[in-house]
């Protein structure tokens, strides 16, 4: 096997007596030498060998120097390897075969020792280089067809080299931005997700040690909501500081989440609640009822059907939408949801609201719903208290143009870990897992999937001066 420290040289020549020697005048330079004593050997040796350069002895009995690179020309594997023939021929017309033959340089025999350093070391460096540049050329070839974002950072994350899909995702395709702060250009299209990420990156040693950061940009009206994985790598040279950084969109697996699970969660919820309230109804009869406890069963099971046929109607209109994201809620219909959840669950809820309520927020009423749904359940099962309670702020901003909700329970506080990764997507918590709290990342990663998808913010904190868990959401208003 080719050694990768040092360079590789085949020698071919019937006379020992020239091998020899050209390795004595070549031992100091710490090359390695492989032997070929005709043509045929060394056409048997390169089926398994890659040499660096090969120095062809033209006279040889059988297979000449000549027939021998020819040959060698016509091995696509070794093809572009460099060959220096040796020969005591200097008349034009052996040049002028050698050269047809495929020779990259000649050497006159007998040899001069530091004619022989001097052209080796020459065309292995450019062998070298050569090589870089059509590895370099491929690498480039492939990562501008990519439909995956490839960008090159410096130390102050300024771009150096960016592929045609990374500049489309960063909106940026129309201009050339090599030279500006990857972070800036960034933050004029997208959201952050954690905020503080390049202070983070800039506090970490190895920013390919640090999780995926999700870019997202909210929904307009004249494009549609976007998410981008970003993801450090090794960049794999000696290049000081530079960061290799890979964007992925994954707007359709996002998507795809967030209506399987808001789904899910609205059909339990929604036909379970009611029907278990006809089940219980129906259990209150006993083997002979009276005819008050049968019209007291009666209405109790009307208001249950009415609310299925209700929540049906609703679910069915949900599956017409086309797109559900498109929908708004007034803040009473928001703070109406609340309180229908609470109800449901059995929690023990103090609402209170700051600010005028007439304005109308850029969420669906599902994904609301969603999000209100798993902070409350959260809130029981966490629970501290044998009587789970929630206190919930629902402060408008006019002024801001946003609501801001703050959900303060009586759960048990948690680890700064656990609070790290409550936020993360399942695609990121399966592969960065730090202690997460059992049962709770996947809804929350809804809630931070449906918030930010508004154009929202979400972040969780143990209550400072109190036991508990502090949920915060903000949520934008229309226009």
């Amino acid at each position: 096997m080719k050694s990768s420290s040092r360079s590789t040289l085949l020698i071919v020549d019937d006379n020992y007596g020239a091998r020899y020697s050209i390795e004595a005048l070549l031992a100091q330079d710490n090359f390695r030498f492989v032997f070929a004593q005709s043509g045929q050997e060394a056409l048997d040796i390169l089926e398994e060998e890659t040499p660096d350069l090969i120095l062809l002895d033209v006279m040889m009995p059988g297979m000449n120097g000549y027939e021998t690179c020819r040959k060698i020309r016509e091995i696509e594997k070794v093809s572009e390897v460099p060959i220096i023939m040796l020969t005591a021929l200097d008349d034009e017309e052996s040049m002028i075969e050698g050269i047809e033959a495929g020779a990259d340089d000649f050497l006159p025999k007998p040899i001069n020792k530091l004619e022989l350093r001097s052209r080796i070391r020459s065309i292995i460096r450019l062998n070298r280089f050569r090589k870089l540049c059509n590895e370099r050329h491929k690498f480039e070839l492939v990562v501008a067809q990519s439909n995956r974002g490839f960008l090159i950072l410096d130390s102050d994350n300024r771009i150096r080299f960016s592929n045609t899909s990374a500049r489309k995702m960063l909106e940026q395709s129309k201009r050339p931005f090599e030279e500006d702060s990857f972070f800036s250009i960034c933050k004029e299209v997208y959201t952050l997700h954690p905020f503080d990420i390049e202070q983070a990156i800039e506090k970490c040693e190895e920013p390919s040690e640090y999780p995926p950061f999700t870019m997202v940009r909210k929904e307009q009206s004249e494009s549609p909501i976007k998410w981008i994985q970003a993801t450090f790598h090794p960049l794999g040279l000696e290049s000081g500081n530079q960061k290799f950084l890979r964007l992925e969109d994954i707007t359709e697996q996002i998507t795809s989440f967030r209506e399987k699970h808001t789904f899910s969660r609205m059909m339990s919820h929604k036909l379970l609640t009611p029907l278990n309230t006809i089940k219980a109804a129906h259990q209150m009869l006993g083997a002979s009822p009276s005819e008050s406890q049968v019209k007291h069963v009666a209405k109790i099971q009307e208001s249950g059907i009415e609310r299925l046929e209700y929540d049906i109607r609703s679910i069915l209109a949900f599956l017409d939408s086309e797109n559900s994201q498109h929908s708004e809620i007034s803040l009473q219909e928001a703070r109406q949801i609340i309180e229908t959840v609470g109800a449901d669950i059995q929690l023990l809820l103090k609402i209170e609201t700051q600010g005028p309520t007439e304005d109308i927020l850029k969420i669906s009423a599902h994904d609301f719903e969603a999000c209100v749904r798993e902070i409350c359940e959260n809130a029981v099962k966490f629970s501290s208290q044998s009587t789970p309670t929630l206190e919930i702020e629902m402060v408008s901003d006019p002024q801001n143009r946003e609501l801001a909700l703050s959900f303060l329970s009586n759960s048990n506080q948690l680890s700064s870990s656990e609070l790290a990764n409550v936020w993360r997507p399942y695609w990121q918590a399966d592969r960065y897992q730090t202690g997460e709290v059992q049962g709770m990342g996947l809804g929350l990663a809804l809630v931070a999937a449906n918030v930010w998808s508004a154009g929202g913010t979400c972040s969780m904190q143990n209550h400072p001066s109190q036991k508990g868990v502090l949920v915060s959401v903000t949520l934008p208003f229309r226009g």
